[in-house]
C-alpha cells in the first residue's frame, strides 16, 4: 500500500511538470512566431513605403519623412497623410490626409508648432464635406491626459450630412461648446437648439418633431442646472412637466 501511494504521487507530480513544460513551450513557440512575424512587418515594407520607413504597431501605420515632410502609410503602401513639419519636428504648415488608394483628400488644414491653426475641413469619401471648424493657436483647453492636436477649437464649426444638407452648427471658445447652436433634421427642419457655456446647457432649449412642430422646451440657469422641462404631444397639447424638484407631472 505505501509502495502504491508512493507511485501515485510520483505519477501525479511527473505529469504535473511534464504539463508545466509544455505550456513553457507552447509560450515560447507563440513568442517566436509574434516576434517573427513583427520583425518581418518593420523589415519587408508594402510596395510605395521608401526605406527606412518606421512601423507602429499600435496605429498598424508606416511612418518617413524627408527635409521637408513627415508622411504616414497605409499598411498596404498607399498614402495616407502627408504634413510639413519645423526644424522642431512638429508638425507646422499644410497638412492633408486621403483615402486608401486615392488621391481624395479626407481631410485638409494647417498646423502651427503642433497644433492645428485656421480653418480645417474633413469630408466624406465622395468629395462632401463633413466637418468644417476653426482652430486659433494659443488657446487652449487641457484636458486629463496631454493632446497636442485639439482642444484649441475656436470660432465656427459645421458639420454636414453626406448628401450636403447641414447637419450641426455652432461655434467653439478654447476647446468647450459657446454660444447658439442647432441641429438639422436630414430633411432640414430644424430638430432643437439652444445656448452652451462652457459645454454646459443654458437658459432656453427647444426641441421640435421631424414636421417642425415642438417636442419639449428645457430652461437652464446659468450655471448649467435644469429648472424646468416640458415635453409636448405632436398635436401641441403639453404632455409632462418636470421641475428642478424632480418632480414630474404628465397629462
Amino acid at each position: 500500500m505505501k509502495y502504491f501511494y508512493s507511485f501515485y504521487i510520483y505519477k501525479y507530480y511527473r505529469s504535473d511538470s511534464v504539463k508545466v513544460i509544455r505550456n513553457i513551450c507552447i509560450y515560447l513557440l507563440l513568442a517566436f512566431i509574434f516576434f517573427s512575424q513583427h520583425n518581418c512587418k518593420a523589415n519587408d515594407l508594402p510596395p510605395g513605403i521608401p526605406e527606412g520607413a518606421k512601423y507602429d504597431r499600435k496605429k498598424n501605420l508606416y511612418t518617413s519623412s524627408d527635409s521637408q515632410f513627415k508622411y504616414v502609410y497605409y499598411p498596404n503602401g498607399s498614402l495616407y497623410e502627408k504634413c510639413e513639419y519645423n526644424e522642431s519636428s512638429q508638425l507646422d504648415g499644410r497638412c492633408e490626409a486621403y483615402l486608401m488608394n486615392s488621391e481624395q483628400i479626407i481631410s485638409y488644414g494647417n498646423f502651427k508648432n503642433g497644433r492645428r491653426d485656421g480653418l480645417w475641413t474633413w469630408t466624406f469619401p465622395n468629395g462632401q464635406n463633413y466637418v468644417v471648424q476653426n482652430f486659433v493657436y494659443g488657446k487652449k483647453k487641457e484636458f486629463w491626459i496631454p493632446v497636442e492636436i485639439w482642444g484649441n477649437e475656436n470660432g465656427p464649426y459645421k458639420r454636414y450630412y453626406p448628401n450636403g444638407n447641414l447637419d450641426e452648427e455652432g461655434s467653439f471658445d478654447t476647446g468647450e461648446k459657446s454660444a447658439y447652436w442647432k441641429k438639422y433634421y436630414p430633411n432640414g427642419s430644424l430638430e432643437y437648439s439652444g445656448t452652451y457655456l462652457k459645454s454646459k446647457k443654458i437658459l432656453e432649449w427647444k426641441y421640435n418633431y421631424p414636421n417642425g412642430k415642438l417636442e419639449a422646451k428645457e430652461i437652464y440657469d446659468k450655471a448649467g442646472e435644469l429648472i424646468e422641462r416640458i415635453t409636448f404631444y405632436p398635436n401641441g397639447d403639453v404632455w409632462c412637466v418636470s421641475i428642478s424638484t424632480k418632480q414630474v407631472i404628465c397629462n
